[in-house]
């Protein structure tokens, strides 16, 4: 009865390694077809280096690694050097909030920087307290962000020294209005004083269509 029993447990027990196998490669499939790179780190504290123990396939690509090579490197090795001096940071504030989305600098296979948002949170699985990272590459848009700053810049400029020759326009034809003024009042004085005196023609008249013109 005793290896009955056995015998029963054991078909049982290949029934469940059989469906927790295929449940498994279903979640793999799910997770390899992710666009966003995947990552999934092991955590102990906040002073140590987390440790990766899953990746997608979307994830090795992302790094240049295979995912042999991937598995068991750990944040350091690929944070680039300014986000790798902040994970100690990083790290602390995701265990104080849970849930964090923020913007740092990944370091591929190669030593290339690449900007990425990742949207991390703290999950327990199986009794160890686990890090999943969403990673989405934002290359094209910190150029297109880039590109426009730059744009405004010189539009900024532009303007600048548009608005400056203007000024510069508006400075000098005042200053050429007033030095032709100056000797057109006195010579407007003068055309008034003799168009006065001269009693004859065509001498008056001539004076008087040069007294109209400078006024």
């Amino acid at each position: 009865m005793e290896i009955d029993e056995l015998k029963d447990e054991l078909v049982k027990l290949k029934q469940c390694n059989y469906t927790l196998k295929k449940e498994r490669l279903k979640y793999r499939e799910l997770f390899n077809w992710a666009n966003d790179a995947i990552l999934l780190f092991k955590f102990s504290n906040t002073n140590d280096p987390i440790i990766i123990t899953e990746a997608n396939t979307a994830a090795c690509k992302h790094f240049g690694y295979k995912y042999e090579e991937l598995i068991g490197k750990t944040n350091l090795d690929i944070d680039s050097q300014e986000t790798a001096l902040r994970g100690p940071e990083i790290v602390s504030n995701l265990v104080a909030k849970g849930h964090e989305v923020l913007e740092i600098a990944h370091r591929n296979k190669n030593g290339e920087s690449i900007p990425v948002e990742i949207n991390h949170k703290l999950i327990y699985l199986g009794g160890d307290t686990m890090i999943i990272s969403v990673i989405r590459d934002i290359t094209i848009r910190k150029k297109n962000e880039q590109e426009l700053k730059e744009s405004l810049e010189r539009e900024k400029q532009l303007r600048e020294t548009l608005e400056n020759e203007i000024s510069q326009r508006i400075t000098f034809t005042r200053a050429l209005v007033h030095e032709l003024k100056t000797p057109l009042t006195s010579m407007l004085a003068t055309s008034e004083l003799l168009s006065k005196n001269l009693a004859e023609e065509p001498n008056l008249s001539y004076m008087k269509c040069l007294y109209a013109g400078i006024q």
